[in-house]
């Protein structure tokens, strides 16, 4: 069938469903089961500390938490009660839509076929897919910072104060839940001020610079208070990291979502190759999109925030770029294969598509079941060799021998809890080794009120806190009617030079933590099943006999 380039393939629609049935299965799979994971814990911890909402809205805290967000999490805990997937839901929300929103635009504003493969790369981000299902503010900002640029094209158009009153509100909301947006905001509207002033239009210039003094406004008052109510968390944040080259290298690999070096070279040609048409058909709109991922990266280089030499924090910080780009590639793909010629044109735009996906984390994201898809070993670098988390992790799985024989239970089967990690953050959980190997399911087991004290990242029901994914310590027959087969208490000393001072792993408080519990477990579970010098397995269920 011979098409011509502003024609529609009688599939396209079909096609345009199918994508978008991608990315919601990508975002929505096993997402009930998924452990709150690192940087979630922020605003639990917060919730934990804070007696009024007064505390919350007072300080960004060191360990960053978005103080709207935390506050919500509050009102639920306070009304329906708080869980992962009710911390999740507005950012799972937000991930949805953008594949849908962006891919629907790209429609009207380019052709069909460079909408598909937009809206595909989008789906299968997994930058994106990750955030999606993150109970973090970046898909929400994402979103935010986009529709703004189209509301303020509007404006800028003379489309009323409606959109500037709509502009300032998504501006407001996306700066309150991730502060470092605000440069985004104020350098697109400066640049739309500035060129009116160059260009004496003097009646576009008056309202441009009027949103202008009304954004700096309701900045300063959603920015500065707490800073000043909290300005020792605040100068702990800054003038502590700055990246270089290694850094942006790494984040093209984010942003392109991928491990390959020769996938990201590959799309950063199609990208290349896209630029000039992307001019052509919305430049405005383009200088206003790429003034704000300018102004972010301006004040990145100049505030030096923590761990932005790591190609993750750099890729997130600037996460406007990634649609950019992917957005980039669809253009040029598209151009490429159009040129080929009308026969092969569609087979073409799929295989570029396609090509995108060589060297994705995905595949190891989805298999089942697989309760630790935010775990820093597949987020934190897609470049396994690169990845601080990979390489700090065992080069040998501890009781390995164990984990291959509950291989042989159906997946998923079997729940085991799990505890002994030296931290709540990911880094220092090697469960992630043996998750594939045995292929059943996995919980956190919380010790807090059994043995060796409250911890970082526990939370309890006594708190307005319903974890799914999570148990608390207790006699056998009480984890038995909760369905737990085996309880794993791992003591693997895992991560050190990560994230935690070297000697936080040896320190008394986490040598309490292990003798108490060891101690507690043998006390109420008997010996256990298997032990290693680093990991005890405990029957609950009498289903496995090892």
């Amino acid at each position: 069938m011979s098409l011509g380039r502003n024609e529609v393939h009688p599939f396209a629609w079909i096609a345009a469903v199918g994508v978008a049935v991608l990315a919601a299965w990508l975002r929505l799979d096993q997402l009930s089961g998924q452990w709150l994971m690192d940087d979630e814990w922020h605003a639990i911890h917060k919730l934990q500390r804070s007696s009024s909402y007064s505390e919350i809205l007072s300080s960004f805290g060191v360990a960053d938490y978005s103080i709207p967000l935390t506050a919500f999490f509050r009102f639920l805990a306070e009304t329906i009660g708080l869980s992962e997937l009710r911390m999740r839901f507005p950012m799972l929300i937000a991930g949805l839509a953008l594949p849908v929103i962006a891919g629907a635009w790209a429609w009207r504003a380019l052709s069909a076929r460079t909408a598909l493969v937009f809206a595909f790369l989008l789906a299968v981000s997994p930058m994106l897919v990750n955030y999606s299902r993150t109970a973090r503010p970046y898909s929400l900002t994402l979103l935010f910072s986009i529709l703004s640029v189209f509301l303020l094209l509007k404006f800028l158009r003379g489309g009323g104060l409606r959109y500037a009153v709509t502009y300032l509100i998504v501006a407001a909301l996306a700066v309150y839940l991730h502060p470092i947006t605000a440069p985004f905001f104020l350098t697109s509207v400066s640049t739309a001020a500035l060129y009116f002033f160059l260009k004496g239009a003097t009646g576009a210039w008056r309202n441009t610079a009027l949103l202008l003094i009304a954004l700096m406004a309701a900045v300063s008052l959603i920015v500065v208070p707490p800073v000043l109510m909290d300005q020792a968390a605040f100068a702990k944040k800054m003038a502590s990291s700055t990246p270089d080259l290694a850094t942006v290298w790494g984040a093209l690999h984010m942003w392109f979502g991928t491990g390959w070096s020769t996938t990201v070279v590959a799309a950063f040609t199609f990208a290349l190759l896209g630029v000039k048409r992307a001019i052509e058909r919305f430049p405005e709109l383009l200088a206003l999109y790429v003034s704000g991922i300018v102004g972010i990266l301006l004040a990145i280089l100049i505030l030096q925030p923590a761990w932005v030499h790591n190609p993750l924090t750099f890729a997130r910080y600037l996460l406007p770029t990634l649609p950019l780009l992917l957005l980039l590639v669809a253009i040029g793909a598209t151009d490429i294969a159009e040129r080929i010629g009308a026969q092969l044109s569609v087979y073409a735009v799929c295989g570029a598509a396609l090509l995108m996906l060589l060297g994705s984390p995905l595949p190891a994201l989805l298999r089942e079941p697989n309760n630790l898809t935010l775990h820093s070993f597949y987020q934190f670098d897609y470049r396994a060799d690169q990845s601080l988390v990979r390489v700090a992790m065992p080069k040998k799985v501890e009781g390995e021998t164990f984990w291959d024989y509950l291989s042989n239970f159906e997946p998923g089967s079997l729940k085991i809890a799990l505890a002994g990690e030296s931290s709540f953050e990911s880094y220092a959980n090697p469960a992630v080794l043996h998750q594939p190997i045995h292929r059943q399911t996995l919980v956190k087991l919380q010790t807090g009120k059994r043995c060796g004290g409250k911890r970082n990242g526990e939370a309890f029901r006594e708190e307005n806190i319903h974890l799914r994914n999570a148990v608390s310590l207790a006699p056998k027959s009480e984890l038995l009617a909760q369905g737990i087969d085996l309880v794993a208490f791992d003591m693997q000393l895992v991560g050190q030079g990560i994230g935690a001072p070297e000697n936080y792993f040896s320190s008394e408080r986490y040598q309490r933590y292990r003798s108490e519990c060891v101690l507690w477990l043998r006390q109420n579970y008997g010996d256990p099943l298997l032990a290693t010098p680093f990991l005890l397995i405990f029957e609950v269920s009498k289903r496995v006999n090892f």
